[in-house]
């Protein structure tokens, strides 16, 4: 994960620990990703888009 721009060891360690697998990370949407230890919303975006190859949806 420490490819993704803004996603150090830190951030990594912390997404692991908070998620416990990458498939869990993978399949968590925005707003888990938000609300995990040490993300903010930017950070989380770009975890988001690295996993689903899209933009984020846009809320209405």
């Amino acid at each position: 994960m420490t490819e993704i721009e803004g996603i150090g060891e830190t951030r990594a360690r912390a997404l692991l620990r908070h998620f416990r697998t990458l498939t869990a990370i993978r399949e968590a949407d925005l707003a888990e990703l938000e609300a995990a230890p040490g993300m903010t919303k930017p950070a989380a975006r770009k975890v988001y888009v690295h996993f689903h190859g899209e933009e984020v949806p846009q809320k209405p």
